[in-house]
């Protein structure tokens, strides 16, 4: 009866250390929006550096200096990359909510008011890149919320 206790325990320290190895569902869809973010500013990245007078223009609207963009470019693809290999995570997180702040208010600071007369835009689905990109992002966060409340 004793070793059989034993074999027992055995088993269970085997299949609680093979557990351990396993992500975790909030693991996962961390991962999962970890990586598209990461993509997202990668991709941002890629865009300002192969389109630089789209980024001029930009810069231009929001009234900020066109030497912005080559930083610019630089911290959006340093975001992208080190989401993706979750170098930091937190640190860089933090970074671009700061950045992601900052371009929101030089947004409506530049656009003043029309920005909220032009808000009714948000509820009206036209087939842009920018209306298939936001439903795409929101498709990935019901997706990770859905991997999240598996057992719901």
């Amino acid at each position: 009866m004793t070793s059989r206790k034993k074999r027992n325990t055995a088993k269970e320290t085997v299949g609680k250390a093979a557990g351990k190895n396993r992500a975790t569902r909030p693991e996962q869809a961390m991962f999962v929006l970890r990586v598209f973010l990461g993509i997202v500013f990668i991709c941002a990245a890629a865009y300002r550096a192969l389109h630089y007078d789209a980024a001029v223009r930009e810069m231009t609207a929001l009234a900020l200096p066109t030497p912005l963009i080559i930083p610019i470019i630089l911290l959006e693809a340093g975001i992208g990359a080190t989401l993706i290999a979750g170098w930091r995570t937190r640190h860089v997180a933090i970074i671009t909510t700061l950045f992601l702040i900052s371009a929101i208010s030089a947004s409506i600071i530049a656009t003043g008011p029309a920005i909220i007369t032009s808000a009714g835009e948000l509820f009206v689905f036209d087939p842009t890149p920018t209306d298939i990109f936001l439903h795409g992002t929101y498709m990935v966060i019901a997706l990770t919320i859905a991997m999240r409340y598996r057992n719901n």
